[in-house]
């Protein structure tokens, strides 16, 4: 899957996929190089026995370990906080679906403004400062309200 999906043409394709692919023969061949140098003792230099070759990795790899434990220990442990302290509440329930009046009412608004702000296509709501609705421009209609001004 691409994650750019610009448009290009046929010859940048080649030209990107010819060096991805020289780019991942390269890796290889060097990985592979090494590894076999490493397991025959050619990167020491001399002939060591296997098991001092071994042992820079195996504490390398213990020190992962350590690592990955204490890591899960301290999220186990917060799990376990998080289940002691809220296991009585349930935050995924679903809120109560709110009927259309008070829905009005806590936006400040009447009915017949509501239905306008849903049937209408484009709406720009202003705020005042405080948070309150101070003007609803719509793009069909002008209505007027003591609170609201909505104009169109």
């Amino acid at each position: 899957m691409m994650l750019i999906t610009t448009p290009r043409s046929k010859a940048a394709a080649l030209i990107d996929f010819l060096l991805t692919l020289l780019a991942w023969l390269a890796f290889s061949y060097l990985f592979v190089v090494g590894l076999i140098a490493f397991l025959m003792g050619d990167a020491l230099g001399t002939a060591v026995p296997s098991t001092l070759r071994w042992l820079p990795t195996i504490y390398t790899f213990i020190f992962y370990v350590v690592m990955v434990a204490s890591i899960a220990a301290v999220l186990f442990s917060w799990a376990q906080y998080n289940t002691l302290r809220f296991g009585r509440s349930d935050r995924r329930i679903m809120y109560p679906i709110l009927r259309p009046e008070e829905l009005a009412n806590s936006c400040g608004i009447s009915m017949s403004q509501l239905e306008i702000l849903r049937s209408s296509q484009r709406v720009v709501i202003y705020h005042t400062d405080d948070g309150l609705i101070r003007m609803i421009d719509i793009d069909d209609e002008t209505i007027t309200h003591p609170k609201i001004r909505i104009v169109g």
